[in-house]
């Protein structure tokens, strides 16, 4: 069997976690497709070196191949794990020295979150004191490219900077904007970022939560009403990753890390 996956970051890790899940299943090759690469992200040749060395790095066994175009082809959804710390021994190098929880400012939006969760959340956020550092990893900006169109990917990063900074301390880690300047060294960075934090906060679907599926010790997303199988596999695992749908609940899960 070709797999031809979609071509994010997320979309790599999700047919990493169902591979590794179903070993009965025989996969030949991994095809990357160049034209969708090139509609979808910016600097396309940049974001097709740093994919291949993800794919590769996930896949070691198999072949990765470049193509010019292709159809979309995954493997049946069956997860039953997520984590992937054997192929990133990045993860056991501590970036920060003390204790943190990190807010991860890239929310993807597109059916999964409302006005009124997030007026919920930021007036939560302005009153609460953490007894530990806060880092801030994701985008400062979301630069427009036809992903993110599509997904309606924004950046909360302006109200968790001005909200969570009146009562705790901060340690800024985001990016300008990963779109356009995604590398294997700083992706590495992030990649024990997450892994070495108290607990990850996630807002919306998309890549992001892939990645934290894939070396957080534990995490707590929010995905509102969102209706995908995936979650509804990621909510059978067991591996310290809590999903939420209602807004008061998860910010009572936020509160219990104080």
């Amino acid at each position: 069997m070709d797999l031809v996956p979609n071509v994010g970051i997320g979309d790599i890790f999700l047919e990493a976690f169902k591979h590794y899940s179903q070993p009965e299943r025989s996969i030949r090759s991994i095809s990357i497709s160049e034209r969708t690469i090139q509609m979808y992200r910016l600097a396309p040749e940049k974001f097709l070196d740093f994919l291949l060395w993800l794919t590769h790095t996930l896949f070691p066994d198999l072949e990765v191949r470049r193509i010019k175009s292709g159809v979309n082809k995954q493997l049946p959804l069956l997860i039953t794990s997520t984590r992937m710390y054997r192929f990133f021994p990045c993860i056991k190098t501590s970036v920060v020295s003390e204790p943190y929880i990190i807010f991860h400012t890239k929310v993807r939006m597109d059916g999964c979150i409302h006005p009124p969760d997030f007026e919920f959340l930021f007036k939560y956020l302005s009153a609460v004191k953490f007894p530990m550092t806060i880092v801030l990893l994701g985008d400062k900006v979301i630069e427009k490219n036809k992903e993110a169109t599509i997904h309606n990917i924004q950046t909360i990063y302006p109200q968790l900077m001005k909200l969570l900074s009146a009562n705790n301390k901060i340690l800024d880690l985001t990016e300008d904007s990963l779109y356009s300047s995604n590398s294997v060294e700083g992706f590495q960075r992030d990649l024990s970022i997450i892994h070495n934090a108290v607990s990850n906060i996630s807002i919306g679907w998309g890549g992001n939560c892939q990645i934290i599926k894939a070396v957080a010790k534990t995490s707590l997303h929010f995905v509102s009403t969102w209706n995908s199988p995936i979650l509804e596999a990621y909510k059978g695992i067991k591996d310290g990753d809590q999903f939420f749908d209602k807004i008061d609940t998860f910010c009572i899960a936020i509160q219990s890390l104080i």
